[in-house]
């Protein structure tokens, strides 16, 4: 291990570009091989993100939806923060726009390019671990090494139908939110330094080209955009000094650098409207997202800073435990490419952080987990290899190390022609059988197919001139149609903080509304509506339901509006805070509660209404501790006295008083839109398009309603048979 020992930042050794380069030509037997494995898994990325993107996507709450509206307002000219607030980040959506651009722009595209994305970086990730820790010659070599680490086991996998483990599924799905992409940034940022910045000679074009780096991490999504920046500059400093280059000079030209850099590329994307995204990302949503989004119990949250332990959860066990091992390692040998796999870690920690603290415990750790798991085993193969080499086989490895190399790699090679080649296939049987289904037809607009089904709801929107239309979530029409309602989010759900009142404002001008029906999310549909009921109750009382289709409802306006009539509500303000209603009728109620609140730390003001069971709800919805007023929906199941309950999570340091609530009888019920909890159609357990004689074409998924019986009917080991066998 000597052999390794360097002085990182005492002598800041040269590297240049050349190791990227071919040193002799003709290219060596070794280097074409090397390229044609890669060539091979760049084409198997491409054929299994194609085959991905066959089918149009029909669950338009988040996922790809969400992700392809950003896309499609970049390609009719907006602008964010001029035009729209993306809620996945500037960064990722730029990233992703080339392919979606290339592949047409539509929803197939859409699809394509985030599971295409996702794939390659999911490659340059390992790859990039894999180089700084065994350092070859060549980059290309590490670009081999990744794709065979990542893609082989998905290769694999595919073929034989073998289950990967979730830490690496999870890396290698786009998923509901771009979290892989959004979680490449640190990678991203220690390739460019560490290949183009790190060694150049001239101190000042050093600094101001890492200023411009960092700068442009600002423009990334906020949980790691704030993160890589903030630790990068503390990477930047530690480096200036150890290489003996921290002069004032040299750091206020990079924090000059990477404050005008930083502006000047927000700017430049927002054309100016800098205020506004700034606004949307660090008060409508940081100030809202934290009591509007679940899961809401006790433990999946961070309320004050006592709590901050439970971000050292068993979930970050393994990938704190190489933290540290690398922390050693780092002191033992003073490699820079130790300390950048040391900083990428670190990052990816509290890019979670920042997003587990801004929302709840849980999921956000998933790139950090990936990270430790694959630094972990590379470092082990490493010493291992060291281990080897030096007591077993040195004579022989320098001996036929060349004979070795071109025999490895022509297995490599032949097993990547083979596996592409099944990709190949596999795509190519897809296009003929979706081209040959009688059950699906092909949608020019979207780029895809989609079952037969949804034939009558794309024909009325391509035939439906009126743009004014605003969807719940932006979905299939307004990608059919190509139009953005007017409003500057992508969903109901993203009108956080003063959006809210711009969406609500600017729904006054819809000519059409849709939203969704009640059997396509039966847990999250009645989340919704009691979350957002500003947009349900205007539905409910000035528009009536004109069409369906499999997913969303079609609204129309109502000449007049529906009256709901009042009934007694009264409320207790004692130890139990509670809301009570005196209903003539089991039915569905619109509570409209006036209140105060205040406190130390952070809450949530939890209100029985018994139709909001999303996220852990349990039947109840979460109210804004910050404002004074607020409106929702209830359900009540018995005839006369009803008594909500309101449950006060947190310290309890807080002042909480109902100043005043009234409350009307919903009288329309469509089950559409308003289902009685724990009453369901017959047709609700039948398949869908989804399923063909019990196999999954697009997701191994499917709804159940949420109650304990169906907690306990359906677990792992169950068999399941759908009513059509």
């Amino acid at each position: 291990m000597k052999l390794l020992v360097h002085k990182l930042f005492k002598t800041c050794k040269n590297f240049t570009i050349n190791k990227f380069q071919f040193k002799t030509l003709p290219i060596s037997t070794n280097s074409i091989l090397k390229i044609t494995i890669i060539l091979c898994w760049l084409s198997w990325i491409i054929f299994y993100s194609k085959m991905v993107s066959i089918n149009i996507p029909t669950f338009h709450l988040d996922g790809a939806f969400q992700t392809a509206s950003g896309l499609y307002r970049l390609d009719a000219g907006q602008l964010p923060g001029k035009d729209f607030y993306p809620y996945i980040g500037i960064g990722p959506l730029f990233m992703l726009y080339p392919f979606f651009k290339i592949l047409g722009a539509n929803i197939s595209a859409s699809v394509f390019s985030a599971q295409l994305v996702v794939l390659l970086i999911g490659v340059l990730s390992v790859a990039l671990i894999w180089h700084l820790i065994w350092k070859p010659k060549s980059f290309i070599t590490s670009i081999v090494v990744g794709s065979l680490l990542f893609l082989v086991p998905m290769g694999i996998a595919s073929y034989f139908s073998f289950p990967l483990p979730d830490w690496m599924t999870i890396i290698a799905s786009p998923g509901n939110s771009l979290r892989p992409i959004r979680a490449v940034v640190p990678y991203l940022v220690v390739s460019v330094y560490y290949f183009f910045i790190f060694n150049i000679n001239k101190e000042i074009k050093k600094y101001i080209l890492s200023g411009v780096l960092t700068g442009a991490i600002l423009l990334w999504s906020n949980d790691f955009a704030i993160p890589s920046a903030g630790l990068f500059v503390i990477f930047i400093f530690i480096n200036a000094f150890r290489c003996k280059e921290f002069k004032l000079k040299n750091l206020f030209t990079y924090l000059f650098i990477t404050i005008f850099s930083g502006l000047a590329f927000i700017v430049l994307v927002t054309q100016g409207h800098i205020i506004e995204i700034l606004k949307y990302n660090f008060l409508d949503v940081a100030h809202d997202q934290w009591w509007f989004f679940g899961p809401y119990d006790q433990s999946g949250r961070i309320f004050n800073l006592q709590q901050l332990p439970r971000l050292f959860s068993q979930e970050n066990y393994i990938p704190l435990f190489i933290i540290f091992l690398n922390t050693v390692f780092l002191f033992k040998t003073k490699l820079v490419e130790h300390a950048l796999i040391l900083w990428i870690g670190i990052t990816l920690f509290f890019g979670g952080v920042v997003a587990s603290i801004g929302g709840h415990l849980g999921g956000y750790f998933s790139s950090f987990y990936f990270w430790g798991i694959v630094t972990f085993y590379i470092e082990l193969f490493f010493l291992v290899w060291l281990l080897i080499k030096k007591y077993l086989i040195q004579s022989l490895i320098s001996n036929f190390k060349s004979q070795i190399s071109i025999i490895f790699l022509l297995i490599i090679t032949g097993i990547s022609i083979f596996i592409m080649t099944i990709s190949i296939n596999n795509f190519n049987l897809a296009i003929s059988i979706a081209n040959n289904d009688t059950n699906r037809f092909y949608t020019k607009e979207l780029g895809g197919y989609l079952d037969n089904e949804w034939k009558n709801y794309i024909e009325l929107a391509k035939s439906t001139n009126e743009t004014s239309v605003f969807e719940e979530y932006w979905g299939i029409w307004s990608a059919t149609k190509k139009i953005f309602p007017n409003w500057p989010v992508d969903s109901v759900i993203h009108a956080l903080g003063s959006t809210r009142n711009i969406t609500t404002k600017n729904l006054q001008d819809a000519k059409i509304i849709i939203s969704t029906r009640y059997f396509t999310a039966p847990t999250w549909q009645p989340w919704n509506l009691s979350q957002n009921y500003w947009f349900y109750e205007n539905l409910l009382r000035d528009w009536v339901p004109s069409e369906l289709s499999p997913t969303t409802i079609v609204w129309s306006k109502r000449e007049n509006s529906l009256k709901f009539k009042n009934i007694d509500c009264d409320f207790k303000n004692n130890k139990n805070h509670s809301l009570i209603l005196q209903n003539k009728n089991p039915g569905f109620y619109e509570i409209d509660m006036s209140y105060n609140f205040s406190g130390v730390g952070r809450f949530l003001i939890m209100v029985r209404n018994n139709i909001s069971f999303g996220a852990d709800a349990n039947g109840y919805i979460s109210i804004n501790p910050s404002i004074t007023t607020v409106k929702f929906p209830v359900y009540t199941e018995k005839t006369g006295l009803t008594e909500l309950d309101i449950n006060v999570i947190g310290k309890d340091n807080y002042i909480f008083n109902i100043k005043s609530c009234t409350a009307k009888h919903i009288s329309i019920i469509n089950k559409e839109v308003l289902r009685v909890p724990g009453l369901f159609d017959a047709d609700f357990f039948l398949t869908d398009g989804n399923w063909v004689n019990g196999i999954a074409r697009s997701w191994a998924g499917f709804f159940v309603p949420n109650t304990e019986k169906f907690f306990n009917q359906y677990k792992v080991g169950k068999f399941v048979e759908f009513t059509n066998g």
